[in-house]
């Protein structure tokens, strides 16, 4: 298959009139097509003359330059490119140009078919009290650029890059800093050491992208370059990844640097490079940095940080990593973090350092996979010993989890010893309840025997605690195992007497006004006084081609429920409720979020896997009947408002024609607000609702209304899965 050099040269050829099909040419060709090479053949003269055309159009007009590639014209181009360069003044001006080839079967050597009218530029400048250098490359499609120029103590450094797609609109991003040596002092220790900023048109920030190189350094490295022109061609790629083309979106922000405690030449002790972005016009910003702690031998930190709010979505996330962090020299540091907090649809809290309960899903939040905050010893003078401990600590909306592991081994060949303790905790709010996965182990092993012991188990309560043992020992050839379950503690304080009638827990809902709710058209020919709403006396105002909408809060309708408000009922119950009065009709459904596991008894696996919020039935529309009444007498006031047609008379006395002949679109302009709206159709072309769930049993999948439904219907045979997924058969593995 043609490569990107090949492609780059068939567009700029058919650019510029000359139509071979380049690409499909050149791929016969590798697949050892002897026709497609005599094509090839007879037109190498034509493409390589046309090439070098556009290539000298791409070269930047510097003296001796030109002179210099031409040079390349006439020759046979190597395969490896031909660098050419020029002195200007203290400046030495380079360029390199890339070489089109395509492997023949058959041939040690490659087939060169013409340079590439795409080349790659450097600057260097060497003069008293100035120094620097550039990076310029220049394709059909792309124009990228970096620089650093020292001046005394500042440094100026940017990078740009600039599309022009044939037909689209271009789209720009810049990057510039200012670096202080020494940093301009501020107080209190603390110092500026960089200032700068980050502009974007047509281009959005990739935060999903960020997030993904949080962890390699990859998005500190691009938004803070320390030297932009050693690693142009890595920057570019990566701000290409970063900040894709997006047409009609803009980005722009401040950057800068701050140190803490300067330590002279070993630097300062802290350091914190941050941007603030601010995309437009949906409204999203974007905070993303690096803190460094550097106190050798004692600490070395580095965390990258990722804040987004995304005023669409109703979200705030918050990323941060830690990246070749050490202590003592001799630990490996790792450990990573996540925050989540949405107001939106569903609405929801996560926050965890180092991970997750084990098996526990933070749907509907979207967290990447964390990893543990840790130590790890790293000695390779010591490679027969192993140290490593970690932990996590999460909380969300109805939990609190809590972990850590330390493991110990020692490996000499003849012998070696290796043991570990590891804890898993996780608490309930409502109900309480605390469960604790324990492990501890020893392992040893002298030449071909071993031997060692382990121990298990778990720990739940209260009322009463309840806490099962297991064990096992090896030793040699003989293995022994114990188990056993103790519960300490009374069975807890006497629970509450069951609610025998949910039904009655409804009527103070009935007569809640806050329940009801105006809902449904607008009269766009008539302004309502006072408008739909409601009034201060808690009155609700409904337009007449308007509805009532009535929810509650206190208990989803339909499902059927283990507890209502911390109670426990006295059996399983479904509470519903129907619309009987005069005058209206019950329409259709109202939903609202609940929480299934404060009505819910649900299994740990269940309490795992289950979406901590879901859009559950909470009441319904009334629809108002027509009730036309006698007919009154009635005097209305109002005021009409009309435009007239324009004048050209009024036109030429105020002098317009003039301004109307020399501003393209002016006349458009003015005639806008009379003319018909172009956009006649404004329905959403994506909608997003619930996911839809299903129980599958015996082969056959029944609908659910809710997750919560498809996890109460499964306990009765089958299992409970997203109307998306299926089923995987197991027999035979």
């Amino acid at each position: 298959m043609a490569d990107q050099l090949v492609q780059d040269l068939d567009n700029a050829l058919a650019a510029a009139g000359v139509h071979l099909g380049l690409v499909n040419l050149v791929d016969q060709v590798a697949g050892g097509s002897a026709s497609a090479l005599g094509v090839l053949d007879a037109n190498r003269a034509l493409i390589r003359q046309k090439a070098f055309e556009l290539l000298l159009q791409a070269v930047p007009n510097v003296p001796g330059l030109r002179e210099a590639l031409q040079s390349v014209d006439g020759t046979d181009p190597s395969p490896a490119g031909a660098t050419r360069t020029a002195a200007l003044g203290p400046a030495l001006v380079g360029v390199t140009v890339p070489t089109a080839v395509v492997k023949v079967p058959g041939r040690a050597d490659p087939y060169v078919i013409a340079p590439v009218p795409s080349l790659t530029g450097s600057l260097g400048l060497d003069a008293p009290e100035l120094s620097g250098g550039g990076a310029l490359a220049v394709s059909p499609e792309r124009l990228a650029g970096a620089f650093g120029v020292g001046v005394g103590p500042l440094k100026v450094l940017g990078t740009a890059l600039l599309r022009v797609p044939p037909g689209r609109a271009a789209s720009l991003l810049v990057l510039l800093s200012a670096r202080f040596a020494p940093a301009v002092q501020l107080g209190f220790g603390f110092g500026l050491s960089e200032v700068g900023g980050i502009v974007g048109a047509n281009r959005r920030v990739a935060t999903d992208r960020l997030r993904q190189r949080l962890a390699d350094g990859g998005a500190a490295a691009a938004l803070f370059p320390a030297d932009p022109v050693r690693d142009a061609g890595t920057l570019w790629e990566a701000l290409e990844e970063f900040f894709p083309v997006s047409p009609g979106t803009q980005v722009l922000g401040p950057t800068f640097a701050l140190s803490w405690l300067d330590l002279g030449d070993a630097g300062s002790l802290v350091q914190a490079d941050a941007a603030l972005l601010l995309q437009l016009p949906d409204a999203k910003f974007v905070l993303a940095g690096r803190a460094t702690i550097d106190l050798p031998p004692v600490l070395a930190v580095k965390l990258d940080v990722l804040g987004e709010l995304d005023v669409s979505r109703q979200l705030v996330a918050v990323d941060a990593v830690l990246v070749d962090s050490r202590a003592l020299s001799v630990f490996r540091v790792t450990g990573s973090g996540a925050i989540r907090v949405c107001w939106g649809s569903p609405p929801y809290v996560v926050v965890a350092v180092g991970g997750f309960y084990p098996g526990f899903d933070p749907a509907p939040a979207v967290v990447p996979p964390q990893q543990r905050l840790g130590l790890a010893l790293d000695l390779p003078s010591l490679p027969f010993l192993s140290l490593r401990a970690d932990g996590y600590l999460a909380i969300t909306a109805n939990s609190f989890q809590v972990g850590g592991s330390i493991e110990v081994g020692v490996d000499l060949a003849v012998i070696a010893a290796h043991g570990s303790i590891a804890l898993d905790a996780i608490v309930t709010f409502d109900p309480f309840h605390l469960h604790v996965d324990f492990q501890a182990g020893w392992q040893v092993r002298v030449a071909i025997f071993s031997g060692g012991i382990s121990a298990s188990g778990t720990v739940d309560g209260p009322g009463p605690w309840t806490i099962h043992v297991s064990v096992s020992k090896e030793l040699l050839l003989d293995d022994i195992s114990w188990s056993d379950t103790f519960r300490i503690g009374p069975a807890g304080p006497a629970p509450a007497p069951p609610i025998q009638d949910v039904a009655a827990l409804l009527a103070a809902e009935f007569r809640r006004a806050s329940n009801l709710h105006a809902d449904g058209a607008q009269d766009r020919s008539a302004a309502l006084a006072p408008a739909a709403g409601r009034l201060p006396d808690g009155t609700v105002v409904v337009s007449p081609l308007g509805r009532l909408r009535w929810t509650q809060g206190l208990v989803p309708l339909g499902l059927p429920i283990a507890r209502v408000g911390g109670r426990r009922l006295d059996g399983q119950r479904s509470v519903d409720v129907a619309a009987q009065s005069t005058g209206v009709t019950q329409g259709g459904r109202a939903d609202d979020w609940f929480a299934p596991g404060t009505y819910l008894d649900l299994t740990r696996a269940e309490a795992c896997q289950l979406p901590p919020f879901q859009r559950l039935r909470a009441g319904f529309d009334l629809e108002l009947h027509d009730d036309p009444g006698a007919a009154q007498a009635c005097t209305i006031k109002f005021q009409a408002y009309w435009r007239r047609p324009a004048d050209p008379k009024l036109i030429l006395a105020l002098g317009l024609s003039e301004v109307l002949s020399h501003r393209t679109g002016f006349d458009r302009l003015v005639a806008a607000p009379a003319a018909a709206p172009t956009v006649t159709n404004r329905s959403p072309l994506v909608s997003v609702g619930q996911e839809a769930w299903s129980t599958v049993a015996g082969g056959t999948r029944a609908p659910a209304d809710s997750a919560a439904h498809a996890f109460l219907a499964a306990r009765e045979g089958g299992i409970a899965l997203a109307a998306e997924d299926r089923p995987v058969d197991a027999k035979g593995l």
